[in-house]
């Protein structure tokens, strides 16, 4: 694709004392075990998992913690991405980074009740917040390695990672949500869709994704996707 640079990386920087960074942030609240309703999956250990009190900053521990490693064993993927949708303006482009997860620290961080879509179910604010707490963590990690192996100044990528827009989701989306079966997440509020809301995917990958940046320096969204954090809330889909 013209406009677009894969590559990957390795590094040696440690991690775990990016989440200094967070103090200050108060903690997040979770969804009730009654609430999120997992009592259709066969899996009984992966009930228990999903249901498992774990807190945000030991969820975001994990994932530094599996990135760090990843990127030491040279296996997270990047991506320079030129906005392709018509509406956007000619040389706007965005971050992209995939991050491979164990299976298990994938579907607490994803699907658990304390997780990234369960804080969207609590509120769209509550999910929002979460979300920045990850980009910010990632930001810090990837930003050198990402500028090193694209040949894209620190500067533009940072400013990507930094946008209103930049967000965390499975890898490989339409496919893994196909593959879950329907029914198998029902949050009272989520139940009422019947649709990819009550499915629970498992992706080998998360996809992290900056926002696109025009080149004047500012965001620039598909407007599609101005309604997101609602959508999770309301159907745990977007």
């Amino acid at each position: 694709m013209e406009g677009t640079k894969w590559a990957c990386t390795m590094v040696g920087r440690k991690p775990y004392q990016i989440l200094e960074k967070q103090k200050g942030v108060g903690p997040m609240r979770s969804v009730s075990g009654s609430d999120w309703d997992v009592s259709n999956l066969p899996d009984a250990n992966r009930r228990m998992r999903l249901l498992e009190a774990v807190s945000g900053e030991s969820l975001i521990s994990q994932l530094s913690a599996a990135t760090h490693q990843a990127l030491s064993a040279n296996l997270v993927e990047f991506q320079w991405q030129l906005a392709e949708d018509t509406e956007a303006p000619p040389d706007t482009h965005r971050i992209v980074c995939q991050i491979p997860l164990p299976e298990p620290s994938f579907d607490q961080l994803f699907n658990g009740r304390c997780g990234y879509r369960a804080q969207y179910y609590l509120s769209p604010e509550e999910g929002e917040a979460f979300n920045r707490r990850i980009i910010d963590v990632l930001e810090q990690m990837l930003v050198v390695p990402a500028s090193a192996r694209l040949g894209v100044p620190q500067p533009a990528i940072q400013r990507s990672f930094k946008g209103g827009y930049s967000k965390i989701w499975a890898f490989d989306e339409r496919r893994v949500f196909d593959e879950a079966a329907p029914g198998m997440l029902m949050p009272p509020r989520w139940r009422s869709y019947a649709g990819r809301g009550t499915r629970l995917p498992l992706a080998s990958r998360l996809d992290v994704k900056g926002t696109f940046i025009q080149p004047d320096g500012t965001d620039w969204v598909d407007p599609l996707k101005l309604t997101r954090a609602s959508d999770l809330h309301e159907r745990g889909y977007t």
